[in-house]
């Protein structure tokens, strides 16, 4: 597997838009994030989006996504999801709140307000929904442009990808 560095130095800066549907609960979305998703955002290379998919039997996972979408209402929202996904083993025990100040949330007062709010609880039905009806059930999934893909691409994968969206091509197709 090529170092990430290297992966970013080879992808056209914004060519490429790369979706992942996401439960702050799971932990291979937790690994998926610190071992690829970072470094795709941090070298500013692909547009990266994450979609709320909240798995049924992760307690957490859609109050988690409804917290995500307050932090992002103050500009937080990477920081937040990229917080909790490292912290795993505080969710439940430690309130969103908490999580929020760990993140940069400056406005808990706002913060604590969108919480109930109808039209942020409508954002993570609308993510669900988009995620039923294109049959993700597991996470993280991810999506390269308009191409679900049916393994989590990485390292080598990841890049051949890319450069196949790139040349306007299915990834995995020759």
């Amino acid at each position: 597997m090529p170092a990430l560095s290297a992966l970013n130095s080879q992808i056209v800066m914004g060519a490429v838009k790369i979706a992942v549907f996401n439960d702050l609960e799971c932990g291979g979305c937790s690994r998926y994030h610190r071992e690829i998703v970072d470094s795709l955002i941090n070298g500013g290379k692909v547009s990266v989006t994450f979609l709320h998919r909240p798995l049924r039997g992760h307690r957490f996972s859609r109050s988690g996504a409804i917290a995500a979408e307050c932090a992002g209402e103050q500009g937080r929202f990477l920081a937040f999801t990229s917080h909790v996904l490292a912290q795993q083993d505080s969710i439940g025990l430690k309130s969103w709140l908490a999580f929020a100040a760990g993140a940069g949330v400056a406005e808990e007062g706002p913060f604590l307000e969108c919480l109930g709010r109808e039209a942020i609880h409508g954002r993570v039905d609308k993510a669900v929904a988009f995620a039923d009806k294109l049959g993700v059930n597991a996470t993280p999934t991810v999506m390269i442009s308009k191409w679900l893909l049916n393994r989590i691409p990485v390292g080598d994968e990841l890049l051949e990808a890319i450069e196949a969206v790139q040349a306007g091509r299915r990834p995995g197709a020759r």
